[in-house]
């Protein structure tokens, strides 16, 4: 490859050797290639082949074709624009849709970036130029958001290559990012290739491959088709019908397996699979071993009822094919539909009977259990008797009339129980599939149960079938239906080993890893976070989420996680820990490693769920002024408190006054209502309840504490963390290792960053449709990033459903609202609109709206971080204040832990262990408590 000066752009082409400014060496890495061909700063002479082969597929996403002029010899030159140029306006939306019927579209801004490129290709000498045009400026924008748009047609070719071969999407999906990134150096090309693509890519790649798979529509012509190419390829096809049951099956075998069959015949395995077809289409295959010892089909048969007669009939006609084929045995799976065709008794003319006993009949007794082994490590099983009940019936099928006949078997006794008492031991087929159908959603299997049960007694009329169903049978059949856990969660059966792995699987994802064990308490935890979530951790870290949940793994380590809202408002994970005891000196600790990782975070607030743990260990990692560095204050959940108080303050009255005390913006009214409050509680023991625990810290959970700051009032819950927490433990169990949770908790959070990287791309570029606003007012609206384009848009609507109530204009004189709304998030609110659309004052003028957008001018949501009044006490009586407040602390502490060690032991069920625990408890308390 050739670069020439800028200064000789309309020289004609010269070798090698001549006007040549600096060579650029052969090796030179796809990304950077990218980087040449993006701004374009000199003239590069390029091979056609080694072009269309190797340079341009790199950034055929960057370039759009503009103009195209062919020479009569031959030549050619193409001028490029930017793909981000785009000429043409978005067309608007149709209005009177409702949004529920819409189409979710993305509109993108015209006319964002100018630059363009001319690309020449001089036949004779198989060259080709590529310069800038016209001294068109450089881009406006980075290489990554074209990549964001489109992927460039390099990557395209990974994925139709793969895809080729036949993988499942989020397979290719993986193979390509870690090819390219690899391999190719092209980890930016693939950081917005998401599995929808990959999926379209693969239909388009694969839809001309597959077509003769689909085969006809008609159900009919697809078997006679099948049975066409079977015979091309000699096969014996023989096709039959049960006439009663409107079955259309057929057997196929090839004439070297009926000699197999025949001759190696004496021992047969049959099974059947499913999912082989859309009709759902049962194949069975008969399989056999020959005299060298390999194992070989002896026949085929598709089947599409699953029944004992359509399995019988299907042996008959193999036995036609095969005639000297004499099994002496078969070897099955313990399906009742294989075993009744060997017992099965047929007349010639097609007509059968079957005799059918009660399940509680049970011919053979129960085996005895086997005697000295202690009844702890005993299997919990039950033991029914035989012959409690000798109902029989028979039911006769007439193949000629079409009817069955069931009747009382030789006048047998009616059944000894109830129909409840079968229900009890065995659940109906019907109710079985049932639940296989939920199954194969993956629905987790209390929400299956509890389908499953609704949908049988309201549209079935079968809700004493469904009674008796239990979780644990459901588990069990969703376990079946859905295949075994995998195997690389559940980790090395050595807890020190499965730490290892665990670090050693989080190394590899270029996560940073510390490991810290608390000597005097054996604790062995270890903290994790990834580098980017140490930006992120140390930019918005300034009010951090912290919660803890439990049963991710079979050592029931609590895992934390610090959870933070970033500059587009997406809440992202900050640092995670895995603990072996829940206290507040190894939760310190792991703050302490945290902030030696993420150096810059200086944390002002922690929102936490009123955990005495979490509360002491903050205090402990971040001292405050007395060590000389910025104050950290925990304040407590206000979703978390209301529900505390739904079973602590059961007196209604008095727990609505204490929720009217939360939300008041000032101290003075807030200490009046709790003081009211605890005057009109009739429950001496609430009174006290709220003394002690809620009317010295209200500036941990009333809202009058947090008015002084936008961001405090916007997130006054921990709910996102808890969401958080619930995505991830429907993918976590308790069976698994410490491998198998880290394998969970990396797979959120990677989602996490990408999710947060695409609402980056939009936050600025995306624009809102809405139907029902001036286009003066929209106009403006589109100023402002997306998410706040949608707060705006919903506060616009609200005023119709303002006037339908009957509200008039609020009569405002100025840019300033009292509302929740306004003192959140600092922009128009509703009453605003309404004042500006139907009163007498217009309030939103172009400065007005230039003031709001220049908020966010440079800035996202951050900009609510920066605002906030402190109040610093230094007086003397605040030391004593903070003494008493950190023995409170302390004692409430070890009553958490006393409570969580108590529950630990009470779930093993193991009744001896408990009450030791309760003794000893009971006597290293009774010296403190009998003590004046």
């Amino acid at each position: 490859m050739i670069v020439r000066s800028a200064t000789n752009l309309l020289d004609p082409p010269v070798s090698s050797a001549t006007n040549v400014d600096s060579p650029i060496s052969k090796e030179i890495t796809p990304s950077q290639k990218r980087d040449l061909l993006f701004n374009i700063n000199h003239l590069l002479e390029l091979p056609v082949q080694e072009f269309d082969d190797n340079w341009w597929p790199l950034v055929s996403n960057v370039w759009t074709v503009f103009n195209f002029k062919k020479k009569t010899n031959g030549d050619s030159s193409q001028i490029y624009t930017c793909r981000l140029t785009k000429c043409k306006q978005s067309s608007t939306r149709k209005e009177g849709i409702p949004s529920n019927k819409r189409r979710k579209t993305k509109i993108r801004p015209s006319y964002l970036c100018f630059a363009k490129i001319k690309v020449t290709r001089f036949i004779t000498e198989g060259k080709v130029h590529v310069e800038r045009f016209q001294n068109s400026p450089n881009h406006t924008h980075s290489l990554e958001e074209s990549d964001k748009i489109k992927r460039p047609q390099i990557i395209r070719n990974l994925v139709e290559q793969e895809a080729l071969k036949n993988y499942r999407p989020p397979a290719i999906l993986n193979a390509v990012k870690e090819y390219a990134a690899e391999r190719m150096d092209l980890d930016a090309c693939v950081k917005e290739l998401r599995r929808k693509e990959v999926t379209n890519i693969k239909y388009k790649v694969r839809g001309a491959l597959d077509a003769h798979l689909i085969g006809n529509p008609n159900r009919e012509l697809d078997i006679q088709e099948s049975i066409f190419f079977l015979e091309n390829q000699k096969y014996l096809v023989e096709r039959y019908m049960i006439s009663h049951k409107s079955t259309h099956d057929f057997v196929f075998m090839h004439p070297n397996q009926i000699k197999n069959l025949e001759k190696y015949g004496w021992l047969t395995l049959i099974d059947s699979t499913h999912k082989t077809n859309r009709y759902d289409y049962r194949l069975f295959t008969l399989y056999i071993r020959n005299e060298f010892g390999c194992w070989d089909v002896g026949a085929h048969f598709f089947v599409s009822n699953e029944d004992s007669d359509t399995v019988a009939e299907a042996l008959k006609t193999i036995r036609r094919f095969a005639v000297h084929w004499k099994p002496r045995y078969f070897l099955q799976d313990q399906s009742n539909v294989e075993a009744n065709v060997f017992n099965f008794k047929k007349k010639t003319n097609g007509d059968s009977s079957q005799i059918y006993t009660c399940r509680l009949t049970k011919c053979k007794q129960s085996s005895t259990r086997k005697e000295g082994i202690p009844s702890n490590k005993r299997r919990k099983t039950k033991i029914r008797p035989s012959y409690l009940c000798f109902a029989k019936i028979k039911v006769t099928r007439f193949i000629t009339e079409g009817k069955v006949h069931v009747e009382r078997f030789q006048n047998s006794p009616n059944h000894t129980h109830s129909l409840e008492e079968s229900d009890k031991i065995k659940r109906p087929q019907i109710i079985r599939n049932l639940v296989e159908q939920e199954a194969l959603k993956n629905y987790r299997p209390p929400a299956i149960l509890n389908a499953v049960k609704e949908y049988a007694a309201e549209r079935m009329d079968l809700d004493a079938c469904v009674k008796e169903l239990r979780r644990k049978e459901v588990t069990n059949i969703k376990y079946k239906v859905r295949g075994a856990l995998d195997a690389h969660l559940i980790g090395n059966p050595n807890r020190e080993l499965d730490i290892q792995e665990s670090i050693f699987f989080l190394e590899n994802q270029k996560y940073l890893v510390e490991r810290y064990m608390i000597s005097h308490k054996s604790t062995h935890d270890f903290v994790f976070m990834h580098p980017n979530q140490i930006k992120n951790l140390e930019k918005y870290g300034w009010l951090t989420l912290i919660d803890s949940t439990h049963k991710t793994n079979r050592y029931d380590y609590r895992l934390f996680t610090l959870y933070i809202r970033n500059e587009f408002g997406c809440w992202d994970v900050g640092a995670h820990f895995f603990v072996s005891n829940e206290d507040s000196d190894t939760v310190a600790e792991a703050l302490k490693t945290i902030r030696r990782f993420a150096v810059h975070w200086k944390p002002r607030y922690f929102l936490q769920d009123q955990s005495n743990v979490e509360a002491n260990g903050i205090k402990m990692a971040f001292p405050g002024l007395k060590n000389g560095e910025q104050e950290c204050d925990t304040i407590f959940c206000t979703v978390y408190l209301v529900r505390t108080w739904m079973s602590k303050i059961y007196e209604v009255k008095t727990r609505q006054k204490m929720i009217q005390a939360m939300h008041k913006w000032t101290r003075i009214g807030c200490e009046a209502l709790i003081q009211q409050a605890i005057e009109e509680c009739p429950v001496p023991t609430i009174k006290q309840y709220i003394k002690r625990y809620y009317v010295k810290n209200n500036h941990q959970w009333a809202l009058w504490a947090r008015q002084h700051s936008p961001l405090l009032l916007q997130v006054t819950s921990t709910n996102s963390l808890e969401s958080y927490h619930s995505e991830l433990k429907r993918t976590t169990s308790s069976q698994h290792g410490l491998i198998g949770a880290c394998h969970k908790v990396v797979e959120p959070d990677q989602k996490k960053r990408t999710d947060s990287e695409y609402v980056a791309f939009e936050f600025r570029t995306k624009k809102i449709s809405i139907v029902g606003i001036s286009d003066e007012i929209l106009n403006e609206i589109h100023k402002f990033p997306f998410p706040v384009q949608r707060m705006l848009a919903d506060e616009a609507c609200a005023v119709e459903k303002r006037i339908e109530k009957g509200k008039a204009a609020p009569k405002l004189i100025s840019l300033s609202c009292n509302c929740l709304f306004y003192r959140r998030y600092l922009i128009p609110c509703r009453h605003i609109f309404h004042e500006h659309m139907y009163g007498f004052t217009k309030l939103l003028f172009a400065d007005a709206w230039a003031k709001f957008q220049f908020m966010f001018e440079e800035n996202g949501f951050d900009v609510y971080t920066h605002q906030e009044l402190i109040m610093v006490d230094i007086l003397e009586e605040t030391k004593a204040k903070r003494a008493a407040e950190n023995r409170r602390l302390a004692i409430n502490e070890l009553m958490e832990r006393t409570r969580d060690m108590y529950w630990r032991v009470e779930e093993k069920g193991d009744e001896r262990q408990t009450g030791a625990f309760l003794e000893k408890l009971q006597t290293c308390l009774e010296p403190i408590l009998k003590a004046k």
